[in-house]
């Protein structure tokens, strides 16, 4: 008997087009739901929801599909388009459509589709939008859940806005949410940009999730801002304690805060800790360090640090460079802070204010011994 041939049907391609749209392979979607008509198989809502989503990276090519589609749209049309225009940050139309759904298209939006506009106007800048989206969600008898608040909380961080961000991680708790890491993480950032580290902490030591390197790393950020070095040192050493490896970002913050704080013995000794962690110093830390250096008179750590900087291919910058000048200055070495001058258009870099006159200084001060 010949075997029979199987002819795909709608069904068949709405789940290719569903597994392009988890696999983000949105050109394959598109030509999937191209083709459909070609071979005398109509796309059906699902064909084109699908579509939309596969396609939201690509906001226009979205809302494209919804217009073509000429289907009645439903809540995942809605979810699907809002979700588009968060993606490519449209918060204008984002509201358009949520707010124009009913009226337009005759859907209600769900929780869904108001969590992905809260985030467009997070994304946007407008914390205040996104916090009475969240306040309308109540009066519509939708129950905010942790996507929506951490959404809100995280606007309210952008906008610096940080004691509302801490009002609302309150509210999640009467509202019966649990908080997750965004959540906290916008919280613990919002206090440290705006300087308040004790807020930062208080937040890290009561979290009911186990914080992770975004979270410690703003909180030691938070005290380096304020000059906290002992604090720095002692959360970076928390981290491991937690099961959370420590980074470049988090040992150049604690770097910084060493400097700072004119600890350049400490600062030596994580510079050298870092690799047994695995961990290569950056540009930022090796600034930080020479800047310590600089600081505490050792122009010889200093210059010893900048040759291991660019011995590990890694690019002085003019930071870096004018630390060393001036750790050079402080020390009457003039010869060598000339020398390093000289040589920053070699290193692509331009010698700044700080540089030339950490120079001039050099020099000023062997003119006067003579």
């Amino acid at each position: 008997m010949p075997e029979s041939i199987v002819v795909p049907d709608a069904s068949s391609y709405n789940t290719a087009i569903s597994a392009c749209d988890k696999t983000g392979q949105w050109h394959l979607a598109l030509s999937l739901l191209n083709v459909m008509p070609k071979l005398r198989v109509n796309p059906d809502l699902i064909s084109f929801n699908s579509a939309i989503s596969a396609c939201a990276d690509r906001w226009p090519l979205a809302l494209d599909l919804a217009r073509r589609s000429r289907l009645t749209p439903d809540v995942v049309t809605l979810n699907g388009v809002i979700s588009a225009c968060d993606k490519g940050q449209e918060w204008q139309l984002a509201l358009c459509f949520l707010f124009g759904a009913e009226v337009n298209f005759r859907v209600r939006p769900d929780v869904i589709s108001y969590n992905a506009a809260i985030s467009s106007c997070s994304k946007g800048g407008r914390w205040q939008a996104a916090l009475s989206l969240l306040g309308a969600m109540s009066l519509r008898r939708l129950a905010p859940n942790v996507i929506s608040f951490s959404a809100a909380i995280t606007s309210c961080e952008k906008g610096g806005q940080w004691q509302l961000a801490l009002v609302l991680l309150s509210h999640m708790e009467d509202a019966d949410v649990r908080p997750n890491q965004i959540s906290y993480n916008s919280a613990i950032s919002a206090c440290e940009k705006a300087g308040h580290w004790e807020a930062a902490l208080s937040i890290l030591s009561q979290m009911r999730v186990r914080p992770d390197e975004i979270s410690f790393n703003a909180c030691i950020s938070a005290c380096e801002k304020k000059g906290h070095w002992e604090l720095a040192l002692v959360l970076l050493g928390q981290m491991p304690q937690m099961r959370v490896t420590p980074g470049d970002i988090s040992c150049s913050a604690v770097m910084s805060a060493l400097e700072k704080g004119c600890q350049w013995e400490l600062a030596l000794v994580l510079l050298g800790q870092m690799p047994q962690k695995a961990i290569m110093p950056g540009e930022i830390c090796f600034s930080a360090a020479i800047s310590a250096c600089e600081k505490g008179g050792q122009w010889e750590r200093a210059l010893s640090l900048l040759s291991d900087l660019r011995w590990m291919r890694l690019k002085p910058d003019e930071i870096s460079c004018s630390s060393a000048i001036s750790a050079c200055e402080k020390c009457g070495k003039w010869e060598l802070a000339l020398l390093l001058l000289s040589e920053m258009p070699q290193m692509r870099l331009m010698p700044n204010e700080v540089s030339f006159g950490a120079a001039i200084s050099a020099c000023e001060r062997a003119q006067a011994l003579l």
